[in-house]
């Protein structure tokens, strides 16, 4: 299994694209990709017109109603943020929608440094009450039907979550 990989001629998702710089960073690294971004509504962006410039789809949206079609993305990047349990279901499910049988979801996740510090002393996590805790999440993805639920620590304070769209057979 391939982890956190895009490549040439894929679509992706920004799910907030408020200042452009990661679809800025996949439109310059690879030829004849799709970026695709959601721009919150009330939220300015000077970048969305270059982005645009250079054919990417910038969209006024919420995350839990996606405006582009079932099955339209290889790889969705989302930066997680608190919400509430019943968004955060909506906002995932909606995202499940979006991409392609066996595409990747990718979450930014504060929180995770826990884990480490936590495993090194030998002792053991309390549950969270926190949806957006990083095993929490991981546990709500997989319950979602999300498949190949991961996490990889990036720095001391984030960690990336990954998961796929189960591929049909």
């Amino acid at each position: 299994m391939s982890w956190a990989k895009i490549d040439h001629n894929t679509a992706v998702l920004d799910m907030d694209c408020s200042d452009g710089r990661l679809l800025q960073a996949c439109l310059e690294e690879y030829h004849h990709l799709r970026a695709c971004g959601i721009l919150p509504y009330n939220t300015p962006c000077q970048q969305t017109e270059d982005l645009q410039k250079k054919g990417a789809e910038i969209l006024r949206a919420e995350k839990y109603d996606i405006p582009w079609r079932d099955e339209s993305f290889d790889t969705v990047f989302l930066n997680m943020l608190p919400v509430a349990a019943t968004d955060l279901n909506d906002i995932l499910m909606e995202i499940k929608r979006v991409m392609k049988p066996g595409a990747q979801l990718l979450i930014a996740n504060p929180g995770l440094y826990l884990l480490p510090l936590t495993r090194m002393s030998g002792k053991t996590i309390k549950k969270s009450a926190a949806q957006d805790h990083p095993l929490s999440l991981m546990k709500t993805l997989d319950q979602l039907g999300f498949a190949d639920v991961s996490a990889r620590v990036t720095h001391m304070r984030y960690a990336v979550l990954a998961a796929h769209r189960a591929a049909q057979t």
